[in-house]
C-alpha cells in the first residue's frame, strides 16, 4: 500500500508543478497582452485583429455576435485565434488592437479550478486504495446495494470492487472536509494535523470553485458570508491576485502531505 501511496502523493505533486509551470509562462504573456507574445505570433496575432476589423466593418452587429469558428477561418483568420476570440468573454475591438484587461483573471481562476480538479482527484484515489486495502472500511450503512447488483456479481472480489466504486461514486460529490471529517470516525480513525483555521479555508477555497464554475466567478450569498466585511458584495466579480492562489497551493501541499503522512503512518506496510 506504502507504494501505492507514494505514486498518488508524487503524482500530485507532479501535478502541482505543471500549473506552476503553465502559469509561470501564461502570466507573463498575458502580463502585458498581446506584446509579450513570441515574435511570430504577435506578427501572425496582429495580422487576425486587423482581418477580424474588417469582418467587422462588413457585417451587422448581429451577424458579427453569430459568426463562428468554421466562419473565421475561411475569412483568413486562424483557428487558434479564432478560438481564443471566440472563447473569451471579455474582449473587445479597440481602434488598433483586440485587447483585455481580465485575461490574468482568466488564468488564475482556470489554474484555481485545475488545482481543486487535482485535489479531488487525489482524495478519490486516496479513498480508493484505502478500500482495497482495508475493506473493514466497507461499511454499508451510508450506502445501499441493489439486490441486482449483488446477485450479479461473479464472486466476492466482484461484489468488493461493486461497493468500492459504489462509495467512490458517493465519495466524488462530497466537500474535500467532510471527507477528512468522515476520516476522524470509526472505522476510519485517521487524523489529519490540520488547524480548524485551515478547514475554514478550504471550505472557503471550495465555495469560491464553485462559484467560479457556476455563477460566471460572481459573489453569492453562501459566499459573502466567508469574506470580510465590505470586502465584496454580491453580485460582484471575485478578483484572484497571485496572494489567493498561493495561499490555497500552500493549503493544497498542508493537505495533500498531511493525509499522506498520517495514512502511513496507520498502514505503515
Amino acid at each position: 500500500m506504502e507504494k501505492k501511496l507514494d505514486v498518488i502523493y508524487q503524482n500530485m505533486r507532479a501535478n502541482m508543478a505543471k500549473i506552476d509551470l503553465l502559469g509561470m509562462y501564461s502570466h507573463k504573456i498575458f502580463k502585458n497582452f498581446p506584446e509579450n507574445l513570441p515574435e511570430k505570433t504577435l506578427k501572425k496575432y496582429s495580422t487576425d485583429v486587423s482581418t477580424l476589423k474588417k469582418i467587422r466593418e462588413s457585417v451587422t452587429e448581429l451577424e458579427f455576435n453569430l459568426i463562428g469558428e468554421e466562419e473565421l477561418i475561411e475569412q483568413g483568420i486562424s483557428r487558434e485565434f479564432a478560438k481564443l476570440f471566440l472563447n473569451t468573454c471579455y474582449l473587445s475591438i479597440g481602434k488598433e488592437t483586440l485587447n483585455s484587461t481580465d485575461f490574468e483573471q482568466v488564468l488564475y481562476r482556470q489554474e484555481l479550478i485545475s488545482l481543486f480538479s487535482y485535489l479531488e482527484g487525489y482524495f478519490q484515489d486516496i479513498n480508493r486504495i484505502l478500500f482495497e486495502n482495508d475493506k473493514s472500511l466497507l461499511s454499508n450503512k451510508d450506502i445501499q446495494i441493489p439486490l441486482e447488483k449483488v446477485l450479479n456479481a461473479n464472486d466476492y472480489e466482484h461484489l468488493i470492487s461493486i461497493i468500492i466504486e459504489d462509495k467512490l461514486s458517493k465519495s466524488g460529490y462530497d466537500k474535500i472536509t467532510n471527507i477528512i471529517q468522515r476520516w476522524k470516525k470509526e472505522p476510519y480513525k485517521i487524523v489529519l494535523k490540520l488547524k480548524k483555521t485551515e478547514l475554514d479555508k478550504l471550505d472557503r477555497y471550495t465555495m469560491l470553485r464553485n462559484i467560479i464554475v457556476h455563477n460566471n466567478s460572481k459573489v453569492n450569498k453562501e459566499f459573502i458570508s466567508y469574506l470580510k466585511n465590505g470586502e465584496s458584495e454580491i453580485g460582484d466579480s471575485y478578483i484572484l491576485d497571485d496572494k489567493c492562489l498561493n495561499e490555497f497551493k500552500d493549503l493544497i501541499f498542508e493537505v495533500v502531505f498531511s493525509s499522506y503522512a498520517e495514512i502511513c503512518a496507520k498502514y505503515p506496510s
